[in-house]
C-alpha cells in the first residue's frame, strides 16, 4: 500500500464521508530536505465554493493520525469534525 493510499485509509477512520469531497491528493515528501523516512502530503478538498486542505504525515510507514483542516475561506487550521466542514 502506498502513501497515498494509506492516507485515504486514515482519512476515511478519522471522518467517514469525507473522501467524497476529495479532488486530489498531493505528496510532498519529494520537497523535504531531510526526510529521514518521513512522508508529507495534503488532501484537496472542495465543498460548494470552498476548498479545505488536510494535512496528512507519515514516517515509517506509520500514518499518524487525522486530526485538522484548514478552511482556506478563513485562512486558519481547525480541528477536522463534522460540524467544520458542515457535512449534511
Amino acid at each position: 500500500m502506498n502513501f497515498s493510499q494509506m492516507a485515504l485509509e486514515k482519512l476515511n477512520a478519522a471522518s467517514p464521508g469525507l473522501s467524497k469531497y476529495v479532488i486530489a491528493f498531493k505528496d510532498m515528501s519529494s520537497e523535504l530536505q531531510d526526510s529521514d523516512g518521513v512522508e508529507v502530503g495534503v488532501f484537496i478538498m472542495r465543498n460548494g465554493g470552498s476548498m479545505f486542505y488536510v494535512p496528512v504525515i507519515s514516517r515509517g510507514g506509520v500514518t499518524f493520525p487525522i486530526d485538522s483542516i484548514y478552511l482556506a475561506d478563513r485562512k486558519a487550521f481547525f480541528p477536522l469534525t463534522k460540524k467544520t466542514v458542515e457535512l449534511p
